[in-house]
């Protein structure tokens, strides 16, 4: 375009410059051409795992939304003076960032609307992937909206693995919360992850206490990750039975750490959580 619009100058000083003008109008034009080229092929990834996602999670699709009965609706209210209460805000299978303004609101109302509660908030897994942006920017845009909620806990969904390994550690280790992990182990960014945690709960009167224990389970199944290259999903870390770490947490939170109630959080199928 510039060789055609532009005359070549006459002497041999304003040439040199115009030919370092051309090249790297040249080299601009090549990265615009990679940019392009690499947002169609982050297009195509995106559209390729979400369709993935509708044959082998077992959640709902990504553009399915979740049905709520009016008769589930809650609000929150203070504490009794001798009650110990925790109120746990879950969210799973994230695909996009649009609500987490009203997922914050949601947490910054119910802490204080229920004053001598402890209000903890949770995401139990798929939030990496499989969504537009995150298949360009590898997480970075979902990770600085869990971090401004601010988010408590984070536990692991079989979409995780989508995202580049060593890209996902840095994840793990930067996130400011407790990121649950029971059943992969020698995960490379363990040292970041917690095998379960405690949270302790005393009523306003100071009258009660109580313990209630986590553990989080991810799914085993072989299917969601087969089509993985060597080494295999999460750089290659062992997935161990899910009920057998279930297990294994359940009985050292109530016999070693006195736990009074054990929530497991699982990404799971479905089927699996109802057992």
């Amino acid at each position: 375009y510039f060789k055609g619009c532009l005359a070549f100058p006459s002497n041999a000083k304003a040439h040199k410059r115009w030919r370092k003008f051309s090249l790297r109008m040249t080299n601009l034009y090549k990265v615009l051409i990679l940019c392009v080229s690499a947002s169609v092929k982050a297009l195509a990834f995106s559209v390729a795992h979400v369709g993935e996602a509708k044959k082998t999670s077992g959640g709902r699709e990504p553009s399915q939304p979740d049905k709520i009965d009016p008769s589930e609706l809650w609000e929150a209210d203070p504490t009794q003076a001798s009650e110990c209460r925790l109120i746990v805000c879950q969210i799973t299978d994230v695909y996009t960032l649009e609500n987490f303004a009203s997922f914050k609101t949601l947490v910054e109302e119910t802490k204080s609307n229920s004053e001598g509660a402890t209000v903890v908030s949770m995401l139990t897994g798929d939030f990496l992937s499989p969504y537009l942006l995150s298949s360009v920017d590898r997480g970075a845009g979902m990770m600085n909206a869990l971090s401004k909620i601010p988010l408590d806990y984070l536990t692991w969904g079989n979409h995780e693995a989508d995202i580049d390994h060593k890209k996902v550690v840095s994840h793990v280790r930067n996130f400011p919360g407790k990121w649950i992990n029971s059943n992969m182990l020698d995960h490379e960014a363990m040292e970041s992850q917690q095998e379960y945690d405690v949270i302790e709960l005393t009523s306003p009167d100071g009258s009660q206490s109580r313990k209630v224990g986590l553990c989080a389970v991810l799914s085993d199944d072989r299917a969601l990750y087969s089509h993985f290259k060597a080494p295999g999903a999460f750089g290659g870390a062992t997935l161990t039975d899910p009920w057998e770490a279930l297990a294994k947490y359940k009985s050292i939170l109530e016999n070693e750490e006195d736990c009074d109630l054990v929530i497991p959080l699982q990404h799971l199928y479905v089927p699996d959580d109802h057992k």
